[in-house]
């Protein structure tokens, strides 16, 4: 089978191959699917960088995807031949993931998937969706309740925003910028709050009438703070990242004056019934058309060329757009995949500045050509990100406030 898989960790460019791989044997309780769509998450990204050491000579990478089962192993019933799934923790422990034409796995973790959703909305479900249901209904429903979802234009946040109101919440979500401000009210966000004014917290207290009763956070210590302020009593706190500040300090005698719980979320260790209750609400959202799913481009796994781009750069300074033929001459330019796009951090380092508004340099990068590239750039500058896409054709410029993606922000 044709897959992409690497022997060795390091940027993108140095370290994944296309090419053939053995098609995987059923093994008892497990089907054969033949993929469809396979969707890059952070967590992919980072194992393939080095974040952590290799446990298999050989990796397929990517935990999400979907597909048909074409085979079943033993203890599996036959009646499972033919069906359209989803795949949950497909490279969680386990060496060969969904960057392949097929891969066997465990007959649970190929979901049944509703004929509402297609194969590549389904391959934004496994990590993305499911931290975002267990966030939202871990404690229980929401009807009625004000819950606070930090950082609404990313992936997570954009489905928790989602759920939240199908559930019957209230829902308030911080963002940075006006064009992030639309992003999550198209979602369904009823207030945004941008966390950068000084009175956010204020803000926040003032649209809850004294506090959130919940609260979804992907940068617990950076905000840790703030969310002690603005929860009601009794209010529950769910976290699922804290990547700027990974040993974050707690105010807990605040915290214990409020009765404030603190739950860490991490989708690939849910208990069998926390699953359970995930897999199925999620499946009924997803039928009664209650999602949305944000996708910025997909790609042929025969087409290397996203493969090939590399890693997420981490230094590209203002005035390298201002010159559509000077960027590769003057600093290297490398990205990395993030749910199938290529999310492009964008620094202006060299100035020590803030970065330009939006509007400001939205029109100055409009005809960017990558050298040495055979295809070119679809890209919508936001206030930090460049989100840049390849297609046949000439460079295009992507709906202002379109800024799509399928799992969260690096």
């Amino acid at each position: 089978m044709k897959a992409a898989f690497y022997t060795t960790q390091g940027p993108a460019a140095d370290s994944i191959q296309i090419g053939d791989q053995p098609t995987p044997k059923l093994t008892h309780g497990e089907v054969l699917v033949r993929l469809k769509s396979s969707g890059t998450n952070p967590s992919d990204v980072k194992s393939r960088a080095g974040s952590r050491p290799m446990s298999y000579p050989t990796i397929i990478p990517h935990s999400d995807g979907a597909g048909t089962i074409e085979a079943v192993g033993a203890g599996v019933d036959s009646s499972r031949v033919g069906q359209n799934v989803w795949l949950w923790n497909a490279q969680w422990q386990r060496p060969f993931g969904t960057a392949a034409e097929y891969i066997s796995i465990a007959s649970e973790q190929a979901v049944d998937l509703p004929n509402t959703t297609s194969f590549n909305e389904a391959a934004c479900l496994g990590i993305p969706a499911m931290t975002a249901y267990r966030c939202v209904f871990a404690d229980g429903p929401v009807e009625g309740r004000k819950i606070l979802v930090a950082g609404g234009a990313g992936s997570v946040a954009r489905y928790a925003i989602q759920m939240a109101k199908a559930g019957g919440a209230e829902v308030i979500t911080t963002i940075s910028s006006n064009e992030k401000a639309a992003y999550a009210r198209a979602a369904g966000a009823d207030h945004t709050v941008n966390y950068r004014d000084v009175n956010a917290a204020e803000q926040i207290l003032d649209l809850t009438d004294g506090g959130t009763h919940r609260a979804i956070e992907l940068e617990l210590g950076v905000n840790i703070k703030l969310l002690t302020e603005v929860m009601h009593p009794n209010g529950t706190i769910a976290a699922y990242g804290s990547a700027q500040s990974f040993t974050p300090k707690i105010p807990f005698i605040q915290m214990m004056f409020k009765g404030l719980t603190l739950r860490a979320i991490l989708v690939y260790i849910l208990t069998d019934q926390a699953r359970k209750e995930t897999l199925n609400g999620l499946n009924q959202m997803l039928a009664e058309g209650l999602l949305t799913h944000a996708i910025g481009a997909t790609f042929s796994l025969a087409d290397d060329i996203w493969w090939t781009l590399g890693d997420l750069t981490k230094e590209v300074p203002l005035e390298l757009y201002r010159a559509e033929t000077q960027i590769a001459r003057r600093r290297p330019i490398e990205f990395e995949a993030d749910g199938r796009i290529y999310v492009v951090r964008f620094l202006e380092h060299a100035l020590k500045n803030d970065v330009a508004p939006f509007e400001a340099v939205r029109d100055q990068v409009d005809e960017l050509i990558l050298h040495q590239r055979r295809k070119k750039l679809l890209m919508e500058l936001e206030e930090n990100l460049v989100v840049a896409a390849w297609s046949e054709g000439a460079v295009q410029r992507t709906e202002k406030g379109a800024a799509l993606r399928s799992a969260p922000s690096l």
